[in-house]
């Protein structure tokens, strides 16, 4: 197929796409019914955004690491995994930000006299327990629970080590009475089955339904009977006589917020269904691990945790990235779009590593290719509001034994006035450099191709030059700069100087126009032209940092985004322009293995970051940007301000925690020798039960 029809192929399939949209979700108007305002109760802890975490398969003292950091950081443990996994003891939670910070204690590997003994002890001291697990390690059995403080004064109950009959007759007693249960546990354990539950007042009269021993078939009976009215908070998976069963609970979903249900996943299926739902929009609230057929499984509750689920033009966007994905056949790729300071959309398409199947989502790690001279420029501007740097300074001030030819200024190399060639002009660079200045040694004896100021030439060329003045003012090498006064400073933690010495499970491999991976060539000699990587979701906090003036202040801005004369519409790193009466600035950069596109509409609020890991074969980030761009401005054109505001930056710039470590380093199985765990090993850390300093008040008067 020729460049042409594909073009013809896509802007007719582009066409369907905005036809069928339009008819089903006018523009500017969500086709999802607004949810009731009413919070979820707090007995089952379900905000509508919150910060959280999720870790799974975890050695006993990995656990204890992660517990002492995120505890310490002000997140507690909703839910608790414990499995003995080939002889050694794994450990997982999900977490969540303690947004009310009330007290709460995580114990495991409790005996049972030890279980009881805490449960007392928790009760009297005003807690209540919201999750509990029951396991074996060898031949032993042990419990696991998480307690919070009970600031609602909710009457609560929890049992363990129940038969079928005594499970049923416990159920009967305690929903007549008017409790909710909210965490069953099932497992044939020691030769019986067991079966526990933990119950809390339903102070608000939920509906709501439990059922276990269902075998698959029947789960997803029950699983399509209840999905439209009620939302699952915990599902259970146990192996009784070679037969998989499940138990699982459903509870009103009186806020109709949305929520996804996933089993029988291995671990690979897991990490990638945690890392689609969170680019989505959701957050892990319940998770298992459970012996099927000859290995394990896992099962997964998601539930909404931010707007971007009811985004009006998702499915829009979905479709638009769906059809570059089927034209192009690029391997990967990464859209991640936000609007009035709020993340409204953050997707992967295809791979990152197409052989070993490793999916693309936001925080894989493309190269930004050219849109690296775009973050020079702003990296320039922060060295001079923070006055360690003048750009009208001639390069040659900063710049030791420059020769005399290099006339232009530090903003001029920023510009493309510079008269500094591009590649026809240099020999190919190889090697690494440390330095940029290192990198210029090689290139200042060419002389320039025009006088500085005369003329618009593109030049990546130029951007070494300009690393090199920006290390002479500030006496540090570019990297150093980089990482203190941009990367570290802002938060912006894949936002790099590209360095495949140092490995990141996260980052894409590079393909050429046939999807055969290629290999990386060294980019050190031009970092701020073209040696960075990113993810989207990190480039695009980028560009809102910019449009809410944290990285720089106004007057910045303007001069990095104005043509300093008519020669072209570049300004400094950046491309200017217009878009149907909207101003526009953007950069975009392919090199081998990526092609690149940051586009942003100052005064619409506006940012769409896309990333791809191969250059040629047809697609095309800046237009497909340009595409989404152009639907965001007709929508918020049909929309009052209100509609189409969603959350204060600050609440998506210190969002999520949602690294977790899921895709979790340490996934089953591992090589890691199997051994029953020694006594040291079922004992926790000191410290191990975390009690936020400010409920020790409520300790002596309850609120």
């Amino acid at each position: 197929m020729t460049p042409s029809s594909i073009s013809k192929v896509y802007h007719f399939l582009v066409i369907v796409v905005l036809i069928v949209t339009v008819c089903l979700t006018p523009v500017g108007v969500s086709a999802t019914v607004q949810a009731p305002t009413d919070p979820i109760p707090s007995p089952i802890l379900d905000p509508n955004s919150v910060g959280w975490a999720s870790v799974r398969n975890m050695t006993s003292s990995q656990f204890a690491d992660y517990f002492e950091e995120k505890s310490r950081a002000g997140m507690m443990v909703m839910d608790i995994e414990v499995d003995e996994i080939d002889g050694e003891q794994r450990v997982g939670a999900t977490w969540q930000m303690n947004t009310d910070k009330r007290g709460w204690a995580e114990l495991r590997n409790m005996t049972e006299e030890e279980f009881i003994i805490e449960q007392d002890e928790k009760r009297i001291a005003g807690f209540r327990m919201i999750d509990q697990e029951v396991y074996t390690l060898g031949s032993q059995k042990y419990y696991a629970a998480v307690w919070i403080y009970n600031t609602e004064d909710l009457g609560w109950i929890s049992y363990t080590d129940k038969n079928s009959d005594e499970f049923s007759t416990l159920y009967g007693r305690y929903r007549e009475a008017g409790y909710l249960m909210i965490d069953v546990d099932a497992g044939y354990i020691q030769g019986e089955m067991n079966y526990s539950a933990v119950w809390v007042e339903n102070s608000e009269s939920l509906d709501w339904v439990e059922w276990r021993d269902m075998t698959s078939d029947e789960f997803a009976e029950k699983f399509d009977e209840y999905e439209d009215v009620y939302r699952m908070i915990d599902v259970e998976s146990y192996k009784v006589g070679g037969e998989q069963y499940y138990a699982g609970i459903w509870v009103e979903n009186i806020n109709g917020r949305g929520w996804y249900e996933y089993r029988d996943m291995s671990a690979k299926g897991f990490g990638d269904k945690w890392l689609e739902l969170r680019d989505a929009g959701y957050r892990l609230v319940d998770y298992e691990v459970y012996p099927y057929g000859d290995g394990y499984r896992y099962a997964g509750i998601w539930r909404q945790n931010s707007e971007r689920p009811n985004w009006p033009l998702k499915s829009t966007v979905d479709a638009l990235g769906l059809v570059e994905m089927i034209l192009s056949g690029v391997p990967g790729m990464s859209i991640a779009i936000a609007q009035n300071g709020s993340i409204v959309y953050l997707k992967g398409f295809g791979y990152a590593d197409v052989d070993d199947e490793i999916i693309a989502h936001s925080g894989t790690l493309f190269r930004l290719a050219s849109v690296s001279k775009a973050v020079g420029g702003v990296l320039s501007l922060e060295l001079q509001e923070e006055e360690l740097v003048d750009i009208s300074d001639p390069s040659s001030d900063h710049i030791p034994g420059l020769p005399d030819h290099h006339t232009h200024t530090i903003q001029q190399t920023m510009a493309n006035r510079s008269g500094i060639g591009h590649y026809d002009t240099y020999p190919d660079i190889e090697g690494s450099f440390g330095t940029a200045l290192a990198a210029t040694f090689l290139l200042w004896d060419t002389p320039l191709v025009a006088n500085p100021g005369s003329m618009y030439i593109y030049s990546t060329h130029a951007y070494t030059f300009l690393g090199a003045s920006l290390e002479g003012a500030v006496g540090d090498p570019i990297g150093t700069i980089f990482e203190d006064y941009l990367r570290t400073a802002y938060n912006l933690g894949t936002l790099n100087l590209e360095d495949r010495s140092q490995p990141n499970k996260f980052r894409s491999l590079l393909y050429d126009t046939d999807n055969d991976e290629v290999e990386a060539d060294d980019l050190s000699w031009k970092v701020l032209g073209g040696g960075l990587e990113s993810s989207a979701y990190d480039l695009l906090r980028f560009g809102m940092l910019l449009l809410n003036g944290t990285i720089l202040d106004q007057d910045s801005l303007d001069l990095m985004w104005t043509p300093p004369d008519n020669l072209s519409n570049y300004a400094l790193g950046w491309n200017t322009g217009t878009h149907k009466g909207s101003s526009v600035v953007a950069k975009d950069g392919a090199q081998l293995g990526a092609r690149s596109y940051l586009r942003i509409y100052p005064d619409d609020g506006i940012v769409i970051a896309i990333l791809t890991n191969r250059k040629e074969g047809g697609h095309d980030p800046a237009e497909l940007a340009k595409t989404i761009g152009g639907l965001m401005l007709d929508a918020a054109a049909a929309q009052s301000a209100a509609e189409i505001a969603l959350q204060p930056l600050a609440e998506v710039i210190e969002e999520p925690t949602e690294e977790g470590q899921d895709p979790a380093e340490v996934i089953w199985p591992v090589s890691n020798p199997t051994a029953t765990p020694s006594p040291e090993d079922l004992q926790e850390p000191p410290g191990e039960i975390y009690i936020a300093e400010a409920i020790f008040l409520p300790f002596v008067t309850k609120p």
